[in-house]
Parts: C-alpha cells; structure tokens; sequence
C-alpha cells in the first residue's frame, strides 16, 4: 500500500538529504515544496519492465483459466509441419 508523500521544504531538504534518500529507497515518495506550493517530488524509481511481465503473467493466468483444452485436434500433423520448416 503506497501511502501520502512527506512534504518538506526546499530548504529543510539539504539538512536532511540523507533521510530522505532512505525514506525514498524504502518506497516513501517525498514532496519537496517551496512556500507551501509543491516543486517536485523524489520517488523510487520502479522498474517498468519487471511490472508489465507481472502484469502479463496474470492476464495470461486468467485466459487460461478461462480456456478448454481442445481434444479433439490430431497434433501428430502439426508437429510433422514443425519439422518441415
């Protein structure tokens, strides 16, 4: 569960940069503000690539779920077309 960023100040930030690289290496996205008003924020960095493998993983578990083995298909001749090519 992704909680709230942590606001602080622009000027606060270089007396505590340290804690906010580990709070932002264990997943906590810290705001960074200048009066009040948010100028950016330093989050994790995800890796994207990892997330859509995950996500196809289980939109191919579900399609499977859903499907039926066919039994009535003789797969002697399509593994005989495999050998061909």
């Amino acid at each position: 569960m992704k909680s709230a960023p942590i606001s602080i100040d622009v000027f606060e930030v270089k007396v505590r940069l340290a804690e906010l690289f580990r709070k932002v290496s264990d997943g906590q996205v810290v705001r960074i503000t200048r009066r009040g008003k948010p100028i950016a924020d330093l989050a994790p960095i995800t890796n994207d690539k990892v997330e859509s493998i995950a996500i196809a993983a289980k939109k191919m578990l579900t399609l499977m779920k859903g499907a039926s083995a066919q039994t009535e298909i003789d797969i002697r001749p399509l593994i005989n077309a495999g050998r061909d090519t």
